[in-house]
């Protein structure tokens, strides 16, 4: 904590000097409006089923638009009294090199997904802070690093300020064509963000997908078990029923059902399976000695002419998995759209109708009294799932892509908050993260420095911010 006495006495001059520009009363009026939201996100169906939770605390000023507008739609979820706890999928893939590079693919890894994306270029005529990457979307800090542990803790920031209670961390055991020293990229980054997890009271799961090469199961199996045996007892992992929280696709049935069964109880975990069928769990739920399962249940996948709603009655699907005696766990996408990777032959997509879809998948996960909720995803820009703040770049490289962003960066967290019933409340992204080009072309506004906290005054001053977000960079100046 930085006091205010501790400040060089030309920034404790400078900062008088704006006091009284702005005028005391406004200043009392400002501090006024900086409310504390505690915000329990455990619903009564989480207690009972004794997943692990938290309580998100805010202390900074809600965010709005600078023109005054609400960020994002309000979400009146009819009949419903409480709102199951939300986790997101997460990637930890990413890597950012120095430039040049003469092999972006591994310089800049899935940011890259092509040789001709060098996120070394800014080919885009009138936005020379627009690196090439093989996505439809630019991420609000630009292209990052997934082993910045200030990167991981923006991220968990900003799912805290929209009521989120975890992520699933794709660790990709599946990914057995990757290299050892790729997959011990994504374990240790993995490592660290249990432990800034646990620094930020949030939670983290595993999702373990499935083998990419299917003769290659044993690889896989022994892996997630090694994932199991390595970082289970850790603080931050996700519990449900007290057991740590593993989530796979079985959907290409690649297991027989007795190869499955001993594998799922050769630890004591909560395993959440896409494309277990209900009579698969009961003769598991029968075998087993220790671990726990339930059946994901995804409400929408993309195809090549858009979306597929996967069961006619999804209420009905969910409330019959509890009532079997499961956990009911909705799956869903706010949006998808991979036509911008270049080796993807499928070209899947699915509009996301300015929210439409990730509130009519909320609303059905609340009809139908799910326990739990895991949207995908945080962060994957590629296929354009993502929640993370970022820019629509559609007028400068059109891939087909919807806007979804519409001037606000943080929309569909906010979408969440509204959801959750939680203002949104902006974690401003230290300067140290955002890439110097958004930087040097005034596209991100971070804060860091006293001198940041002057630069948001100055845009406020010129009409282009909230006063609010001017206080929310000085709070987090004196408060890093």
């Amino acid at each position: 904590m930085r006091e205010f006495g501790r400040l060089s006495w030309i920034q404790t001059m400078l900062f008088t000097v704006w006091i009284f520009h702005l005028g005391i009363g406004g200043l009392a009026q400002a501090k006024a409006e900086i409310p504390t939201y505690v915000v329990n996100s455990k619903s009564a169906t989480a207690n009972a089923l004794g997943i692990a939770d938290h309580t998100v605390v805010a202390t900074l000023p809600v965010r709005i638009n600078p023109d005054g507008a609400a960020t994002g739609l309000t979400l009146p979820i009819e009949g419903a009294s409480q709102t199951p706890p939300i986790y997101i999928q997460y990637h930890v893939w990413f890597t950012r090199s120095s430039c040049p590079s003469f092999n972006p693919q591994a310089d800049w890894w899935h940011w890259s997904w092509s040789p001709d994306h060098n996120p070394c270029e800014t080919p885009f005529p009138g936005a020379p802070w627009l690196r090439e990457l093989s996505s439809p979307g630019y991420p609000l800090i630009g292209p990052y690093d997934s082993s910045n542990d200030e990167v991981l803790r923006w991220h968990i920031r900003l799912a805290k300020a929209a009521a989120v209670s975890g992520f699933f961390v794709s660790v990709y055991s599946f990914c057995t064509v990757c290299t050892s020293s790729q997959r011990s990229y994504f374990l240790s980054n993995f490592s660290k963000m249990l432990d800034i997890a646990k620094e930020e009271n949030f939670l983290l799961g595993i999702e373990d997908w499935q083998p990419l090469d299917l003769t290659d199961k044993e690889t896989w199996k022994a892996e997630v078990q090694n994932q199991i045996d390595t970082f289970a007892s850790h603080p931050a992992f996700l519990r449900i029923n007290g057991k740590p929280a593993i989530w796979f696709n079985f959907y290409l049935q690649w297991m027989s059902l007795d190869e499955l069964i001993l594998f799922l109880d050769s630890r004591s975990t909560f395993w959440i399976i896409g494309g277990i069928t209900l009579d698969q769990l009961r003769a598991f739920e029968q075998k087993s000695t220790q671990a726990q399962a339930t059946q994901e249940l995804t409400y929408n996948v993309p195809t090549t002419s858009g979306w597929s709603f996967v069961f006619p009655d999804f209420e009905s699907e969910l409330r019959n998995l509890t009532g079997a005696g499961f956990v009911s766990i909705a799956h869903g996408y706010p949006g998808f759209d991979e036509r911008a990777i270049p080796d993807r032959e499928e070209r899947r997509f699915g509009l996301r109708n300015n929210g439409q879809i990730l509130y009519d998948f909320l609303s059905a996960s609340v009809r139908g009294e799910a326990q739990a909720v895991i949207l995908e995803s945080f962060n994957d820009f590629a296929e354009y799932t993502q929640f993370e703040p970022g820019f629509d770049i559609k007028q400068y490289r059109d891939t087909g892509q919807e806007v979804i962003y519409s001037g606000d960066p943080y929309r569909y967290l906010a979408l969440l908050g509204d959801f959750k019933g939680v203002s949104w409340v902006t974690p401003m992204p230290p300067c140290s993260i955002v890439d110097p080009l958004l930087i040097q072309y005034d596209m991100t506004r971070c804060c860091s420095t006293w001198t940041d906290v002057i630069n948001n005054y100055n845009v406020y001053v010129a009409g282009q911010a909230s006063w609010t977000d001017v206080i929310t960079c000085y709070n987090q100046y004196v408060s890093p």
